[in-house]
């Protein structure tokens, strides 16, 4: 009876984690592949990149040349008159002339060409920059997001091989309470023991049922990251226990760090926002060719006809603004010294931040040394312990403490293992090691 409630009890606490079994397996290679083409923020970052090619498009378009037709017709309702004086006319001639006819149709045509044009220039530099400065930016965000998968990947196989700890452990807890039983009907041990341990394998059940919680939790937000809605038919593969060694050889410079480098553009766009506000002081000119058509008649027979073909330049020297382009170069130089300012700071920051991943990937490499001599011993003092409550030797506490033990030992090194994937991680993203 006892073993048929044991098998019952076990068996549905399984049955959520036989279905995991069942699910389709991603690797962390697999996963990053997912996220880089599901992820809305990768698909509004290259929008944001297509936007700045177009915005780069139209500055070009301001140094090439434009061309345009025009063209109307216009109906006067009554006529418009030149009058002269009866002293200059000597009364001979009519003193009024019409200046106008009913009708009249009009057609031009112009092109026209910047020959120097310093703000448009500018513009267009500034608009190359700022695309430059796009493309780092989806560059850095799919570091960044490579970045907070790769962790949550590894948060989720800490909790995925923490179940295995946990189901061990509740093996083990099971297998103490059969054994129990077998003695008890063999008359070795009291029935108060049995019980004892039948509550010691109950009480290793909370923590199985809330660490899979937990990894179906862990495995929705993975989902959600790589922009897929939350299903059941998701399950991860991996080993924390996999790593590569620690790259002793890391560049602390940061030169290839993507968020400095994304900086140093905001430094060269606001060098050349200054410089787009000096060439507002600069003289422009301009070429222009054109053919203009007229056509006048009162009954639209259009027989007066003038025809215009001419050539223009255009030179337009500024002179004053009221100020306002002195103080837009002003703001151009606070924004300058803003953005050093910040470059130095962030730098700073990453550089600690590089500081601190190496100390904890250092510590988590001990750590995982020292877990493993403590596993080893404790399975062995385990094994001993097995036997000798056989013999009376060991009380049920006693072989639960040694079991916990273990479990601890056990759940610390996966957690040391994590700290060092973790560690790896950060320090991979800093100095962009591959």
């Amino acid at each position: 009876m006892y073993r048929l409630k044991t098998f019952i009890m076990l068996g549905i606490l399984l049955i959520g984690f036989n279905q995991l079994a069942l699910s389709q397996r991603v690797d962390l290679e697999t996963y990053l592949n997912q996220l880089q083409h599901n992820s809305s923020h990768i698909k509004q970052s290259k929008n944001n990149i297509e936007q700045a090619e177009q915005d780069t498009k139209m500055a070009k378009a301001a140094l090439l040349p434009s061309a345009g037709i025009e063209s109307s017709y216009r109906r006067d309702m009554n006529r418009i008159y030149m009058y002269i004086s009866e002293v200059e006319s000597g009364g001979l001639i009519p003193n009024n002339f019409p200046m106008n006819f009913y009708n009249n149709i009009s057609a031009n045509a112009v092109v026209q060409q910047s020959i120097y044009n310093p703000v448009a220039l500018a513009n267009h530099k500034l608009a190359k920059l700022s695309k430059e400065y796009t493309e780092l930016s989806h560059f850095e965000l799919e570091d960044e997001l490579k970045r907070q998968g790769t962790i949550l990947f590894f948060q989720a196989l800490y909790v995925k091989e923490s179940i295995a700890v946990a189901q061990q452990n509740t093996d083990l807890a099971l297998q103490q309470w059969n054994q129990l039983q077998d003695l008890f009907e063999e008359g070795y041990v009291s029935e108060f023991q049995t019980k004892q341990a039948e509550i010691y394998y109950k009480q290793t059940l909370p923590l199985l049922i809330e660490t899979e919680k937990m990894y179906k939790t862990l495995l929705s937000e993975l989902q959600l990251l790589a922009g897929e809605s939350p299903h059941n038919n998701f399950d991860i593969e991996g080993s924390l226990k996999e790593i590569a060694p620690a790259d002793n050889h890391i560049d602390s410079t940061l030169d290839e760090n993507k968020t400095i480098k994304l900086l140093n553009k905001q430094i060269a766009i606001n060098k050349q926002q200054i410089q787009e506000r000096k060439a507002a002081y600069l003289p422009q000119l301009k070429a222009s060719v054109g053919y203009q058509f007229d056509a006048y008649d009162d009954d639209f027979k259009f027989d007066n006809i003038n025809n215009l073909g001419f050539a223009q330049l255009t030179l337009r020297i500024p002179i004053a603004s009221g100020g306002f382009n002195r103080a837009q170069k002003q703001k151009s130089l606070l924004s300058l010294k803003a953005s050093q300012i910040e470059k130095d700071h962030k730098k700073n920051e990453l550089l600690k931040e590089l500081y601190n991943s190496e100390l904890n990937l250092n510590l988590a490499s001990e750590k995982i040394k020292t877990e493993m001599e403590v596993i080893t011993l404790s399975k062995k003092e385990l094994e001993i312990s097995e036997e000798k409550i056989k013999l009376g030797l060991v009380t049920n506490l006693e072989l639960k403490e040694i079991r916990n033990a273990l479990l601890q030992s056990e759940l610390n090194l996966i957690n040391a293992y994590l700290d060092y994937k973790i560690a790896q991680t950060n320090i991979q993203k800093i100095a962009e090691k591959k």
